[in-house]
């Protein structure tokens, strides 16, 4: 057994099927609205990352959070034509992005991951819910 947290996912209902191909049948709660399913589970390995890359390498569109494990924090990640981004995240899974405490300043990388998460997930949330 490794390290576990929770996980919220959302995706096209359409793309369950493809899912659970990968997955099973894993989720605790599930909730569709509109052809759109928001999945949450409460054991998920390491956040389900080697799981996520699958969905990912298999084209599917989602997006989500997870909580901190012993060895990694909370994770804000989203997926769009196969590019898999991710950020670290407060509680509330908004992104944080880290910063030199002396200096004020945030690195050029930093910046880098936080623009490249918004606009994959900015993308997999209107191919999702059609916004």
């Amino acid at each position: 057994m490794g390290d576990r947290c929770w996980i919220e996912i959302t995706f096209r209902e359409k793309d369950e099927d493809k899912i659970k191909e990968i997955l099973g049948d894993f989720w605790d709660e599930v909730e569709v609205d509109n052809g759109v399913v928001t999945a949450i589970a409460y054991e998920a390995n390491y956040g389900l990352f080697d799981e996520r890359e699958e969905f990912a390498k298999a084209g599917l569109t989602f997006y989500g959070n997870h909580g901190a494990g012993n060895n990694y924090g909370d994770i804000a990640f989203a997926c769009h034509k196969g590019k898999h981004a991710e950020i670290n995240a407060d509680f509330n899974s908004g992104p944080v992005v880290a910063m030199n405490i002396e200096t004020g300043e945030i690195s050029k990388t930093n910046l880098d991951i936080f623009y490249n998460y918004r606009r994959v997930y900015l993308d997999a949330k209107e191919f999702i819910e059609g916004k």
